[in-house]
C-alpha cells in the first residue's frame, strides 16, 4: 500500500500525486489528519520501527509534510499497532493493536487507547467490551464531538463481513453500548475505514464492491 494526495481546483480534483515521504517499498496505509491539521498518523510497516506494523507522525511543513517519526514505545511493540486516531484536544490516542487472546477471528484485532500526559503518551489500555469483543474490531475514529467514536467489526447481529458502528461517551466518562449505522450504510460485504470532517456533514468510507454486495 501507497498514500496518495489529490488537490481539489477550480477544474475539479487533480490526478492521485505520490504522498513521497511516507512511500517506501515497504507498506503505508491508515492516514489520518489531526483536527488542529498539523499532524499525519500514519500506519506502516517501514524499517526503522519498533516491530511487524507501527504508528507514525508527520508534522506539516509550509507546503509539505515533513518525515514521518515512529511515535516508539509504550504505543507501538514488536507486535501489530495502527489505524489511529486522536481526539480533537491531542490528548487521546486511538488505534487497533494484536489481540492473541482472540479465538474467533482471524486477523485478532481490538481497539486500544493511550492518554497523552506532559506531553507522552502512557501505557495504552484496552478499550471495554462490548467496544471490543471476541470478533475483529478495527479503524475507531473519534469525532470533532469528542464523544463519538466510529469503528467496524465483525461481531455477529450485523449485516455480513465488517459493519461500521458507532459507541458515545456517557455523562459518567464511560462508554455506552455501540449501534450499528444500519443496512443504509452497511451492506453484506466490508464497511470500514471512515473519514469524517469537524463539520460531520459526510463521511467517506470503504465499502466491497463485489457482485454479491447489495
Amino acid at each position: 500500500y501507497d498514500l496518495v494526495v489529490k488537490f481539489k481546483t477550480g477544474l475539479g480534483w487533480t490526478p492521485p500525486v505520490p504522498l513521497l515521504f511516507a512511500n517506501t517499498r515497504m507498506n503505508t496505509a491508515g492516514p489520518f489528519i489531526t483536527y488542529d491539521q498539523n499532524n499525519l498518523l500514519i500506519t506502516s510497516d517501514q524499517k526503522g520501527g519498533k516491530g511487524d506494523v507501527d504508528l507514525w507522525m508527520a508534522k506539516r511543513g509550509k507546503s509539505l509534510w515533513g518525515k514521518a517519526v515512529n511515535l516508539g514505545a509504550p504505543v507501538n511493540t514488536a507486535g501489530y499497532e495502527g489505524f489511529g486516531s486522536i481526539s480533537p484536544d491531542g490528548n487521546t490516542l486511538y488505534f487497533v493493536r494484536e489481540c492473541p487472546e482472540k479465538a474467533n477471528c482471524k486477523d485478532k484485532l481490538g481497539i486500544f487507547y493511550s492518554e497523552k500526559v506532559n506531553g507522552q503518551w502512557k501505557a495504552p489500555k484496552k478499550m471495554p467490551s462490548p467496544i471490543n469483543t471476541e470478533w475483529w474490531e478495527f479503524g475507531p475514529v473519534i469525532l470533532a464531538d469528542n464523544l463519538t467514536l466510529i469503528f467496524s467489526s465483525t461481531r455477529p447481529g450485523g449485516y455480513g463481513g465488517y459493519d461500521l458502528y458507532k459507541v458515545e461517551k456517557t455523562e459518567q466518562g464511560g462508554w455506552g453500548r455501540p449501534v450499528n449505522l444500519g443496512n443504509f450504510i452497511n451492506t453484506r460485504g466490508e464497511d470500514s475505514l471512515i473519514a469524517i470532517p469537524a463539520s460531520g456533514d459526510i463521511m467517506y468510507y470503504t465499502k466491497s464492491l463485489g457482485k454479491d454486495v447489495g
